[in-house]
């Protein structure tokens, strides 16, 4: 997996960031599936871990995607919502 490559060899914060940054990368896409970075984060981190960094970065990208998107039905005008 190229991500556990980028990850080895790296300092735990490092490694942390970029696996926080990745998943909320993919959150806010909403189109490839975080099954791949869950994956990554448990075979680096360990099952508990892994488990709470993907937990914690699909969260993050979701507050950040609800803000990105209602910043953008705010810009078409849309009033129902």
């Amino acid at each position: 997996m190229p991500l556990l490559e980028t990850l080895s060899g790296q300092p735990v914060w490092l490694a942390i960031l970029i696996s926080l940054a990745v998943s909320i990368t993919i959150a806010v896409l909403g189109v490839i599936p975080s099954a791949f970075i869950t994956a990554a984060n448990i075979i680096y981190f360990g099952f508990a871990g892994g488990l709470a960094l993907s937990i914690i970065g699909e969260a993050a990208g979701a507050i950040i995607s609800f803000f990105l998107y209602r910043k953008g039905v705010k810009k078409t005008g849309a009033k129902n919502l």
